[in-house]
């Protein structure tokens, strides 16, 4: 186990607390030199300032900034919440086709449908 120290001598600073190297586990190094690779990895970890969680990411691009590898993964994960909510709301599994309109016309359609359809439940309730 790695234990990372992150010098905070302001409690409440926020952004990037720590950007450093990476060393996985024992294992997958011992897996990767079998296959001849080397693994270099970055260790960022990030205080967000609306919310005050702290994040930890590792990534393997070693040459943009920690607070473009912290934006990256925040709107990445806004991306994951809109998927959990299509899969939870609109019961879309995966989309039926990899081309863009036909995506943007299957999610659009979803929508619509799932507006109706609240619509129309709050307008009996009335």
């Amino acid at each position: 186990m790695l234990a990372i120290k992150v010098n905070l001598k302001n409690k409440d600073r926020d952004g990037v607390l720590y950007d450093g190297e990476y060393h996985p586990c024992t294992a997958q190094v011992t897996r990767l030199k079998r296959e001849g690779r080397d693994l270099f990895l970055r260790h960022i970890i990030y205080r967000d300032p609306e919310t005050k969680k702290i994040f930890h990411f590792v990534t393997s691009d070693l040459k943009i900034s920690a607070q473009d590898v912290a934006n990256i993964y925040k709107r990445r994960w806004a991306v994951e919440l809109l998927f959990r909510w299509l899969k939870g709301h609109l019961n879309i599994r995966q989309l039926a086709s990899r081309n863009k309109n036909a995506a943007k016309s299957q999610l659009a359609a979803a929508v619509t449908g799932k507006t109706f359809a609240s619509v129309a439940k709050d307008h009996d309730h009335t």
